[in-house]
């Protein structure tokens, strides 16, 4: 004999589990790109020394590509260290663009100056 509270617990899986709607894929490519920030730890430093470039961004799988005219970029990702050589007195710009998975970017830059 099957007891009643068997009965109830097997009736509640059951319309639980008949209630549940299988949600639709996630759907990004209209996800936008925010890109919030890019800040140098300093931005002022001497010949040698180095400073922190941070980017603060959202959106769907994001990649960070940067670039410099003047001076070495040690690192990726959302964080790297820009370090002023002799040859990079004065100001220099950092970049950096961020790319989501779906195809969109967005760009902005930071000057860093070496003395």
């Amino acid at each position: 004999m099957i007891s009643r509270y068997f009965f109830t617990s097997l009736l509640s899986i059951f319309l639980l589990s008949a209630c549940t709607k299988e949600e639709p894929p996630d759907d990004h490519n209209n996800d936008p790109i925010d890109f919030i920030s890019l800040i140098a730890g300093r931005d002022v430093i001497f010949i040698e020394d180095t400073t922190r470039i941070t980017a603060t961004a959202t959106g769907y799988e994001l990649s960070y590509f940067w670039s410099v005219d003047k001076g070495d970029i040690l690192g990726s990702g959302k964080e790297i260290t820009y370090v002023g050589t002799p040859c990079t007195v004065g100001d220099n710009q950092i970049s950096c663009t961020v790319k989501s998975s779906n195809g969109k970017e967005e760009t902005k830059h930071v000057v860093v100056t070496v003395l």
